[in-house]
């Protein structure tokens, strides 16, 4: 319209002109479409750094950790602010529906009774997980409400330890595949810091039996060392009262009160 001739109208009077316009177009795809892939790449390597990071902190603070109970609370307001989930809690026990709740980034608004729950499938090699939904037999007093429910198990050595329970709401769609493998790797993680600290307590309780085991031990010497004396005297009065006629009264009666205060 501004450069071919005639200029100001979109008739092309000059046939060559079409080549430059179809290379122009061609120019002008191949140039966005670079952009836009340079563009993901982007957008995923800021995603991949946001991951690590998150999982760095999840892996310092478990590394850090006094027990890894004390630690989850932080966890979940990590992986609830980098995961974009409405709210994110930890329960432990082998039975979803009765969990011990250890950490909630909500803790005063009660849980949800859903009996729609969308469970974290693993895959193996390396397909990414994806989300099952799993219909269950309706609680009584269910509400429906805006929020899905998810559920990625705590899993060690083959053994469920618990659950991390998260909400979203129904409109979001299920999670990215960023969050997914965020809560899947956190979930690997806390699974394996139990198994450690169930070998240190198995550790610290032997250590506990062998230490008692010694000090019934020094305690049995101590006693049993503790009875050679007064059994010695007992037997040599006794012995002297049995072998020796030549005693006098006197000495009789010293060797027994010998004997009764030994014996007491």
């Amino acid at each position: 319209f501004l450069f071919i001739t005639p200029l100001y109208t979109l008739t092309v009077a000059d046939p060559a002109e079409w080549l430059n316009l179809g290379l122009l177009l061609f120019a002008g795809v191949v140039v966005g479409q670079l952009a836009a892939l340079q563009r993901a790449r982007a957008e995923a390597a800021i995603e991949r750094e946001r991951e690590a990071r998150a999982l760095f902190g999840v892996s310092r603070v478990l590394a850090t950790r006094t027990s890894t109970e004390a630690a989850l609370g932080q966890i979940v307001q990590t992986l609830r602010g980098e995961t974009g989930m409405h709210r994110i809690w930890v329960g432990f026990g082998a039975d979803p529906a009765a969990e011990r709740v250890a950490a909630d980034t909500d803790p005063e608004r009660p849980r949800p009774k859903s009996a729609r729950i969308r469970v974290l499938q693993r895959r193996p090699g390396d397909e990414p997980a994806a989300w099952a939904l799993v219909v269950q037999p309706a609680p009584s007093g269910r509400q429906r409400g805006a929020m899905d429910v998810y559920r990625v198990r705590i899993e060690a050595s083959g053994e469920a330890l618990g659950s991390i329970w998260a909400e979203r709401e129904s409109g979001a769609g299920e999670p990215p595949l960023t969050p997914t493998r965020l809560l899947a790797a956190a979930a690997d993680q806390i699974g394996q810091a139990m198994a450690r600290d169930r070998v240190a307590q198995e550790v610290q309780a032997a250590e506990v039996a062998r230490q008692g085991d010694q000090l019934k031990t020094s305690l049995l010497q101590s006693v049993s060392h503790d009875f050679r004396t007064p059994l010695a005297v007992i037997r040599a009065a006794a012995g002297s009262l049995d072998s020796d006629s030549t005693l006098s009264p006197e000495d009789r009666h010293a060797n027994t009160q010998a004997i009764e205060r030994e014996v007491e």
